[in-house]
Order: C-alpha cells, then sequence, then structure tokens
C-alpha cells in the first residue's frame, strides 16, 4: 500500500488518526509507503503519528523526516508486518520544500527485498531531477524491488513514463486509471515493482480523512 495521509487531518485541519489507522487496517497490507506523516508537531496536537500506526497495527516500521522544525518533524515513513533488517534515507534535488526517499530491506522467510517510498515535488523541472536522482539510488540495487509513493506525477507525463520502463507497474495490467486524488480525478501515487514479483490485484481504497486515495496491490514474489 502507498498513502498520503495529510497528517491525518481532514478537510477541517482536525486531526483524525484513528480513522486513518481504521483506512489501513481495513485493507490489510503487509508493507506499506506512507507520505506527509507528522511526528509531534503543535498542527498535528504533537501526536507522533507513525508510532500511533505502528501499535495499533502490530508493524515494525521507519520514520525519516525531511523537514525537522524546532519542535517535532515530518516525512515519509515505511511499515512492514515482515522484519526490516537495514534501512537508508536519501536526499533528492529540492525546491521550495526538501524531499527524500527511504529503503527497507525487509526478509520475507529467506527472501530479501528492497521497499523504497518517496514523497516528489509539485515542479515538473523539479520532478524531472528527483527521478533522474531517484533512478541513480536504485540501478545497482539487484535485490527484488518494490517503490512506491506519492510522485505528484499524471500517468501520461514522461517523467513517470520513463521511469516505469525499469520496473512493471500495477496499471499497466489493466485498462483502467487508478483515481489517487480524487480532488482531480487522476492518479499521482503509484506501486512499482520489479520483474521477481507477479501482480493478482490491485485497487485504490478510499479516505474520508485525506486528499489521497490509498493505493493497493497484491504481490506475489518468486523464490
Amino acid at each position: 500500500m502507498t498513502f498520503n495521509i495529510r497528517g491525518g487531518r481532514d478537510n477541517q485541519r482536525h486531526v483524525q488518526m484513528n480513522q486513518i489507522i481504521k483506512e489501513i487496517k481495513e485493507n490489510q497490507p503487509d508493507i506499506v509507503g506512507l507520505q506527509e506523516v507528522d511526528v509531534s508537531l503543535p498542527r498535528s496536537g504533537f501526536l507522533n503519528e507513525i508510532e500511533m500506526i505502528s501499535n495499533q497495527l502490530h508493524m515494525n516500521y521507519i520514520f525519516v523526516p525531511t523537514i525537522n522544525f524546532v519542535v517535532g518533524a515530518y516525512g515519509d515513513a515505511i511499515l512492514s508486518k515482515y522484519p526490516i533488517v537495514s534501512y537508508a534515507s536519501y536526499r533528492l534535488p529540492g525546491g521550495i520544500e526538501p524531499r527524500g526517499m527511504i529503503r527497507a530491506d525487509v526478509t520475507l522467510r529467506t527472501q530479501k527485498i528492497s521497499v523504497y517510498t518517496t514523497h516528489l515535488g509539485l515542479g515538473q523541472v523539479e520532478r524531472g531531477k528527483q527521478f533522474a536522482a531517484v533512478e541513480s539510488i536504485i540501478k545497482n540495487d539487484l535485490t527484488p524491488k518494490i517503490v512506491l509513493g506519492d510522485f505528484n506525477t499524471k500517468p501520461k507525463e514522461t517523467n513517470i513514463v520513463t521511469f516505469k520502463k525499469r520496473f512493471v507497474e500495477t496499471t499497466n495490467q489493466v485498462e483502467k486509471t487508478f483515481i489517487t486524488l480524487p480532488s482531480e480525478k487522476t492518479q499521482i501515487d503509484y506501486v512499482l515493482y520489479t520483474k521477481e514479483f507477479q501482480s493478482v490485484d490491485q485497487y485504490v481504497g478510499h479516505s474520508v480523512i485525506s486528499d489521497h486515495n490509498p493505493l493497493l496491490c497484491t504481490l506475489l514474489v518468486y523464490q
């Protein structure tokens, strides 16, 4: 699952973390990439959102801030029901807002896989530099890979079309657009994976809190 939770805040800026947790839990994901996670920020009632989610869903997690404030932080996270044996974080070329990417090394029985999550920028030129940086980071990773996140990129944009050539991608297998950004009736969130995986199902969930819907994919991994 990939899910931009908007800090757990609804359209009235009220924090609704119990509902966000419910929306994740009802889909029963094994691995989740989260974007726009608040930790100890005043706007979110000083909640440690990733710790709350992890505790209630009984999942391992890593959180890496993209912005550290005087009080609290804001960034991305990966949750996993499987052991996370190591992780790394990367700074991406930024515009007004810093951007980054996380890699979690996850073990599925005897198989190790790499899970990446990121949240790319709003400007197309900025995203072009970020896609190039991500490409440079992942090209030497020879383990089976899942790359997911909020790419802020519509399906026909050159950046994502070119980037997807390295992967199999969930929406390539059906004649359907997955609406992950309801306000614009388009997709900007993606789950991509390498040839060691096979997709058996993909669908969009529904969020009544975030401005994004979660995107989910059921994958088999060849061991």
